[in-house]
């Protein structure tokens, strides 16, 4: 029996190797692809915080059997060096089921991240376990890995659209009222892998800088972003007003493996009294319905302060949208962080 690793930096095959165990891992979602990676990495380089790429491939006789990304990132705010992707945390490591036993595998994973962060100076890890749909064997999971190791929980919920035939129908009444009232007004489209343009990046940014009030990241980072389109991982919903024919709104949604979650969004400032937040969300349920997709993630839920959370006014709001969709579901995203250094 042979074990090795390899350093993902450098891999000719890295995307196939890493698409194939993605793949092949049930706790692989949109935030393990390699395309996401990608992303992080541009953004981490366009922020100026990236120390380090230490990801790596894990091969059992010769079959690759795990994967997992680390990233060593510095915090601008407190000059700490952290495993990380930005602001989220690393994927979960993950294991090809049926290659080897899947215990030893999963320690081997572990001991390697545990390593190759504290070899970099990491003075925490963060890792987050968000599979693509709700399943108890993960909380378990977790929960081994978590008092094994040490680790300290800091796992969330997330808000969730179950999606079928009649969730439009269980929106909440007053945003059903807005499509009704502005729908014609605008030209809703799908743009997927087949729709890409040379220009599709730049105009995403464009928009993106009238919504956010100024340019907090390069276009090589929206490259990235296109780029998990033309992978056939996500896609875009773009509300343009008739009457004036420009681009009001744009919303990008990941899907792997039958699932869906709500990525980036930018309205631009003059048309978003006009209810496209709605329409755009609206048209996205619509697709996933026409394609088969059944779970549809929106991203953290603002409920009560804690100690690793204030939600400002602005948090709350946005999970009050949300839950207008997803009518009171909320899924465990799992995350977890190891601290190498008392301060």
């Amino acid at each position: 029996m042979t074990e090795r690793f390899l350093d993902l930096a450098g891999l000719n095959d890295a995307p196939q190797l890493w698409n194939a165990i993605v793949a092949a891992s049930p706790e692989a979602w949109v935030w393990a692809t390699y395309s996401t990676y990608l992303y992080r990495l541009a953004y981490l380089q366009a922020k100026g915080t990236l120390i380090a790429d230490r990801s790596f491939i894990f091969l059992h006789d010769g079959q690759p059997c795990g994967l997992a990304p680390v990233v060593l990132a510095r915090d601008n705010e407190t000059g700490e060096l952290i495993a990380t992707y930005g602001d989220a945390p690393l994927p979960w490591p993950m294991l090809v089921p049926g290659i080897g036993d899947a215990l030893e595998t999963e320690r081997i994973l572990f001991d390697e991240v545990e390593r190759r962060s504290r070899d970099g100076g990491a003075g925490r890890l963060s890792l987050m376990l968000a599979p693509p749909k709700v399943d108890p064997i993960f909380a378990d999971r977790f929960a081994r890995v978590v008092r094994e190791r040490g680790y300290l929980d800091s796992s969330y919920t997330s808000h969730f659209v179950d999606v079928s035939q009649e969730t439009l129908s269980t929106v909440r009444e007053r945003y059903r009222r807005y499509v009704r009232k502005f729908r014609n007004q605008y030209e809703l489209r799908v743009i997927g892998a087949k729709d890409v343009t040379e220009s599709l990046a730049a105009t995403y940014m464009e928009l993106h800088v009238k919504d956010a009030g100024g340019v907090f990241r390069p276009l090589s980072t929206y490259e990235r972003q296109i780029d998990q389109i033309r992978a056939g991982e996500a896609f875009f919903v773009c509300a343009r007003k008739r009457l004036e024919d420009r681009i009001a709104g744009m919303l990008l949604i990941q899907v792997l493996k039958g699932a869906a979650y709500d990525a980036s969004v930018a309205v631009d400032p003059q048309f978003e009294n006009e209810g496209v937040s709605y329409l755009l969300k609206w048209c996205a349920i619509e697709h996933l319905v026409d394609t088969g997709i059944r779970h549809y993630e929106l991203g953290r839920a603002a409920l009560t302060p804690t100690f690793l959370w204030q939600p400002s006014a602005k948090n709350y709001g946005i999970s009050f949208f949300k839950d207008g969709w997803s009518r009171g579901r909320l899924k465990p995203v799992w995350s977890a962080e190891r601290f190498y250094n008392r301060k």
